[in-house]
C-alpha cells in the first residue's frame, strides 16, 4: 500500500509518539522491487486509510546496509519515552554473506520529515562467520539512545 506507485513490501501499522497512526514499509521506485530499497512512511486515518504522502525517510547508505545489495526492510514502529523509532534490516536476507539491524529515531514532532530522523546500528550481524537458521527480520529491540 502506497501513495508513491512503485513497490513496497513488509508493511508495519503503528501508534507513533505523537498519538497518530502510521505506517511504515519497505519501498522502491521500481515496480519488481529493484534496489535501493528504503524505509517510508505515510501517516494513517485509520488501519485502512493513508491520509498523507508516502514519504521516503531513509536510503541504505551505510556499508552495512548495502553489502550484498542496497536494502532497508522489515521496518517495525514504536514509542519508548515519548520518542518515536524504526527498527529495520539491512542488507539482503537471501544471502548468508550478511544481514544486520539498524535503528532510525525521530528527532522532531514532525515524523514525515526525513531529516528528522537519526540512523543507528547495526546492533545485530549476520556473517558467514556467524550464521544463523534465520534471519533476524528488525524484531531485537536495541537499546535506544
Amino acid at each position: 500500500m502506497s501513495t508513491r506507485g512503485g513497490w513496497a513490501i513488509d508493511a508495519n501499522l503503528f501508534r507513533a509518539a505523537d498519538d497518530q497512526l502510521y505506517l511504515t514499509l519497505s519501498c522502491a521506485e521500481s515496480e519488481i522491487g529493484a534496489a535501493p530499497q528504503s524505509i517510508c512512511l505515510a501517516r494513517m486515518a485509520d488501519p485502512t486509510h493513508v491520509v498523507s504522502a508516502t514519504v521516503r525517510i531513509s536510503t541504505p547508505d551505510r556499508s552495512w546496509e548495502t553489502r550484498t545489495a542496497a536494502i532497508q526492510e522489515g521496518p517495525a514502529g514504536y514509542t519508548r519515552n515519548g520518542a518515536t523509532y524504526l527498527t529495520y534490516s539491512g542488507s539482503a536476507n537471501w544471502t548468508t554473506n550478511d544481514y544486520a539491524v539498524g535503528l532510525l529515531a525521530n528527532t522532531s514532532d514532525d515524523l514525515l520529515d526525513p531529516a528528522a530522523w537519526v540512523k543507528y546500528g547495526p546492533f545485530s550481524t549476520i556473517t558467514p562467520a556467524r550464521s544463523v537458521p534465520a534471519a533476524p527480520s528488525s524484531s531485537p529491540l536495541p537499546t535506544v539512545p
